[in-house]
């Protein structure tokens, strides 16, 4: 079983401490490497070490500068909302750059310390900056979205002006299951959250046991095709071993092997 340390191949697309630029026309941006979710299938937990700083803003912007392809910036982590004047700073810089067309922002903070978010410089950079704004939130279950105050972060987020997308990642035991996931589904889009993407659980050693077969990914899936609307319906992929990006998962609708599949740049991989 080849079991990855690194499952996104974050290490080797590193330009800069805390900039990762894997793919051509974005980067990502560990703006800490500091958790408090500490979620037990998180594919970065190997980063969360002590005095593992990051380049500094001035760094960042210099690279992304001299990037011109470069269109898209994501914030993430850690988790990016425990350095919310640092975000915005950065943002600040960033946006002045023409060829910058694209901010991201990804966060378990909404779902799981809701009351430690910072608005004000939030709504600062969608007030002084010209790019639309992405604000990806990472959640498995219906029940983190009946937290009072989880919705009420949500409506001002999406208030302020971001377009909030969801993060999920299929979870044996706790969301591989039918009807969980159309109420987590159907409630995302009720409250304004567009359901963007659900994951195969990458394959590292501390994640066994809450890697989903394959096939009961892709049967759970085709039934929820039947079910909801086209816009409560996420993308279900694999992260490919390789690191080269997210291969999308068919339906039963089409007949095919899931044993195999090639990712970006045309290499096999096998599913584990």
């Amino acid at each position: 079983m080849n079991l990855q340390i690194d499952p996104l191949q974050e290490k080797k697309h590193q330009v800069l401490t805390g900039l990762v630029h894997k793919y051509k026309n974005r980067v990502l941006c560990h703006l800490t490497y500091h958790c408090p979710s500490n979620c037990k299938f998180c594919f970065r937990g190997h980063l969360y070490e002590k005095n593992n700083k990051r380049a500094n803003n001035e760094e960042i912007v210099d690279y992304v500068k001299s990037h011109t392809e470069i269109k898209e910036f994501i914030f993430s982590g850690g988790e990016p909302l425990i350095k919310p004047y640092d975000l915005k700073d950065l943002a600040s810089k960033l946006s002045k750059l023409d060829h910058l067309k694209i901010f991201r922002i990804h966060s378990r903070q909404p779902i799981t310390f809701p009351k430690n978010i910072a608005f004000e410089p939030l709504a600062d950079v969608i007030k002084n900056t010209n790019q639309p704004w992405y604000f990806v939130i990472h959640v498995n279950t219906v029940e983190e979205l009946n937290n009072p105050e989880t919705l009420i972060v949500i409506d001002k987020l999406r208030k302020l002006g971001f377009i909030l997308l969801s993060h999920t990642v299929f979870l044996k035991g706790i969301n591989d299951d039918i009807k969980k996931l159309e109420k987590l589904f159907s409630k995302l889009v009720e409250v304004g959250v567009k359901p963007y993407y659900i994951f195969h659980c990458d394959n590292m050693a501390h994640t066994q046991k809450f890697i989903v077969d394959l096939k009961r990914e892709q049967q759970i899936m085709t039934k929820l095709r039947k079910k909801l609307t086209g816009i409560a319906y996420p993308l279900h992929v694999i992260d490919s071993d390789s690191g080269n990006g997210k291969i999308p998962v068919p339906t039963e609708f089409r007949q095919c092997s899931l044993t195999n599949y090639l990712d970006f740049k045309e290499k096999s991989n096998q599913v584990t």
